[in-house]
């Protein structure tokens, strides 16, 4: 088999063309955190093999990963999807993320079982991606999304999942999520912006403000890939 454009067998972890095709979403995003994110990326992917082969071979570096993340203060890794059969569209991409999770899940030998293996758990409130005793906050990111989307990849042809400890928030002192946002301005009185204001009111600025939920309770994966803004909701499959 072969290898995606510009991959070689000489690829590390911190040091690999997943991070490199990743570049551009890390440059161009409006999250303060990004561009000194300690991140590392997925092996090289295999265009001839089929997804869930280049997921499983995702395993084992995401199995150190989770071993070293919190001494080494690493904050996310990240899955590079190749292929425009992957990556199209909406539903393409969504299938895409759902098998590269489930085939992650299933090679899970770190204790908490396999997160993906039962259905109809996933759409409920307490749900949350687990690989070797660590959770995870999954975003995504794929071509297809325009520049009013906070997914928006900058210009990169493929796909990809970032896949976020959840420690990582912590070290780096994000406050607890809220439905709440100070966005500044008189309305606002002179309270004080915490770093998830300050997050939000930046992709707003950029013209990529997201959802925000009125409620802090709310199942997690309906937020792994969001539909873009140029989709109505009379446009996405049952159960998005």
């Amino acid at each position: 088999d072969t290898l995606a454009d510009g991959a070689d067998d000489t690829d590390t972890v911190d040091d690999c063309q997943a991070l490199r095709a990743f570049e551009p979403v890390r440059r161009g995003t409006a999250c303060a955190f990004a561009r000194r994110a300690r991140l590392w990326g997925g092996p090289a992917w295999r265009p001839r093999l089929p997804l869930a082969a280049n997921a499983a071979a995702c395993a084992p570096r995401l199995r150190l990963f989770c071993r070293v993340c919190a001494e080494l203060g690493l904050d996310g890794f990240v899955i590079r999807l190749v292929g425009k059969h992957l990556c199209r569209d909406f539903r393409r991409f969504s299938a895409a993320v759902y098998g590269t999770l489930s085939t992650l899940a299933a090679c899970n030998t770190g204790g908490g079982g396999d997160c993906m293996a039962e259905p109809h758990r996933l759409h409920q409130t307490g749900w949350v991606f687990r690989f070797h005793g660590q959770t995870f906050f999954v975003t995504t990111f794929a071509p297809f999304y325009g520049p009013e989307d906070s997914r928006f990849a900058f210009g990169a042809s493929d796909g990809f999942l970032l896949l976020q400890p959840e420690l990582s928030f912590a070290q780096h002192d994000l406050p607890p999520d809220t439905p709440h946002t100070n966005w500044g301005g008189a309305e606002e009185g002179d309270g004080h912006q915490t770093v998830r204001d300050r997050i939000r009111c930046a992709f707003r600025d950029a013209g990529q403000a997201y959802r925000i939920r009125d409620t802090t309770v709310y199942p997690m994966i309906e937020d792994i890939v969001m539909p873009p803004k140029s989709m109505g909701s009379a446009d996405l499959p049952e159960g998005s």
